[in-house]
């Protein structure tokens, strides 16, 4: 199940990057793209914060199965006792990963699709 784990949340924290990128790339690519630096500094804050929310997932991903792994080496009560609750977190955060990598694919999607319209994502 860790396994399963780490490949949703890579996949979630590479859709969020990529949203990231290609929302910048949107607006400097545009062929309709909107003149002035507000527009540009908000297709920046909002990139940021796709790229931010890719390294927290990345971090979790990371912390999360260091965690069951670490718990799985050991065959101590305590370790027995935690492993049953890191098992029930992993199930957790991953059906909570499966919904972040559903909806940042739409996001992405949706990207691609207005910077095929020769749109600027935001503008």
């Amino acid at each position: 199940m860790v396994v399963v784990f780490r490949f949703v949340y890579a996949c979630a924290a590479l859709l969020s990057m990529a949203a990231g990128t290609l929302v910048t790339a949107s607006f400097l690519s545009a062929r309709h793209a909107p003149q002035g630096t507000t527009s540009l500094w908000i297709s920046l804050v909002v990139s940021a914060v796709f790229v931010a929310a890719g390294l927290v997932l990345f971090g979790i991903q990371r912390n999360v199965a260091a965690i069951a792994s670490a718990v799985r080496g050991h065959d101590s009560a305590p370790a027995r006792e935690l492993s049953t609750h890191v098992r029930r977190l992993v199930a957790w955060l991953l059906a909570g990963g499966t919904f972040a990598c559903l909806v940042l694919g739409s996001l992405t999607y949706g990207i691609l699709e207005r910077i095929g319209q020769g749109y600027a994502v935001l503008g």
